[in-house]
């Protein structure tokens, strides 16, 4: 009795844990969709002030942890917003992969089994709840394994992509929501003077693109730092706290990274469009040069610029820089090139160190959002490198014409179970 009391407590233990470290690294997409919305920023009713004013004033408390180190209440906020819970999200990762993984005793399963039937039911109920577990598969059609999706998946997966792209597209939504009623004073290139400025863009206007194309830039970088880092760690704390193994995770990480290489293709082209159609326009380019001056590097060189709009030329060189690499990455990460030419792909993808630094001069924001995934990427390679000084020679033996036994000695006080895997290293095939 004691001892199925003691493992039910380590089983409630362990998966509280893993639950709040899960709500944890949700977090910041979440407030990020609130933070961004016209109800985190517009004034209250019958007040002069909204409630990111409010929460400016708040972490401009000399009192709050971190204060001092930070110039600006805003980035402050940011850092408890976005970084913070990840943090928190890591230690309780930690707590709970300390406490040992059991089984629920018997006697309670049966407890539950009881209870989900019922004294002489029918077991309906019961197979209900079993038919919406987190665990149990879905055959996906035929129409969709032909492009490539998975043949199987899991509904705890399912419901992992529906948040996300709700959480995608309605942060896009608010955001979108927002700037448009704000007027063209709030944009850089299509802008109106004088009251005009202040008048609300119209959904279907060059303006509004412009909106968008500047939405579609942050999405993109929000999805880099937080979605595509997070499935290619093989410690990653997002995947511990999900229970969602690398082997499975590593699929998102490639549809993640083909959804948010055309979202930054789009706002590019967004903004090209808007360059071309505000070019010779009376108000936003009477000089004609609106397209020089954004898409031709030696443009300050030919021609007078100010502080302005050198640093716009700079910014927009820095992303041209950034598609042309995530384009190069991309090429290479296709399918036919990682199962022929995996060589390629592999030193190709660690082009990323490049992006990362070109995305941040291109918009210095990003750092804020890039600063989890980055980390969290940096401890994972960081753990592979100190395993590499657990090596063991191993010892091959042709069991069969088509049976390989590979066996090597394992230190003392190792231990492994069903599932568990390790790294080999053929150095003539690869280095």
């Amino acid at each position: 009795m004691l001892d199925s009391t003691k493992k039910l407590l380590q089983w409630l233990s362990r998966k509280t844990f893993l639950f709040i470290a899960c709500l944890l690294a949700l977090f910041p997409s979440v407030i990020k969709m609130y933070e961004t919305s016209h109800w985190f920023r517009e004034d209250i009713v019958g007040q002069d002030v909204s409630v990111y004013d409010n929460a400016k004033d708040w972490f401009d408390n000399p009192a709050l942890p971190f204060q001092a180190h930070f110039d600006s209440s805003k980035i402050l906020m940011r850092v408890y917003f976005f970084i913070v819970p990840y943090i928190f999200s890591g230690l309780f990762v930690a707590i709970a992969l300390k406490i040992p993984s059991v089984d629920l005793p018997t006697s309670v399963n049966r407890k539950i089994f009881r209870m989900k039937n019922g004294p002489g039911s029918d077991g309906k109920f019961g197979t209900l709840l079993k038919s919406i577990s987190l665990r149990r598969t879905i055959t996906l059609p035929q129409t969709l394994i032909k492009l490539g999706f998975p043949s199987r998946v899991s509904v705890g997966e399912l419901i992992g992509v529906i948040v996300f792209l709700i959480l995608n597209i309605g942060t896009m939504a608010v955001r979108v929501r927002r700037s448009l009623p704000r007027g063209s004073r709030k944009i850089m290139f299509l802008v109106d003077e004088g009251s005009a400025g202040k008048e609300p863009i119209p959904y279907l206007s060059w303006q509004a693109a412009e909106v968008w194309g500047k939405t579609l830039g942050v999405i993109s970088i929000l999805n880099l730092g937080w979605y595509l880092f997070m499935p290619i760690g093989r410690k990653s704390v997002l995947l511990e706290a999900v229970g969602l193994s690398w082997e499975r995770a590593v699929k998102y990480h490639r549809w993640v990274g083909f959804y948010s290489v055309a979202i930054m293709v789009i706002h590019s082209f967004v903004y090209i469009g808007v360059w071309i159609y505000g070019k010779d326009h009376p108000d936003y380019d009477p000089d004609g040069k609106m397209i020089q001056a954004n898409m031709n590097p030696w443009y300050c060189s030919e021609a007078e610029c100010d502080e302005d709009q050198s640093r716009i030329l700079r910014v927009n060189m820095y992303g041209f820089v950034t598609l042309f690499l995530v384009v190069v990455m991309t090429a290479f990460s296709l399918p036919w090139v990682r199962r022929n030419k995996f060589e390629w792909f592999y030193y190709v993808h660690h082009l990323f160190l490049l992006v990362l630094v070109f995305i941040c001069l291109h918009y210095k924001g990003s750092i804020i959002y890039l600063i989890p995934g980055v980390a969290i990427y940096t401890i994972d390679k960081g753990m592979a490198l100190l395993s590499y000084r657990k090596t063991a020679p191993v010892t091959t033996r042709m069991m069969s014409s088509d049976v390989l036994e590979i066996s090597f000695k394992s230190g003392i006080g190792v231990k492994y179970q069903a599932g568990d895997w390790i790294s080999l290293n053929v150095p003539k095939v690869s280095f």
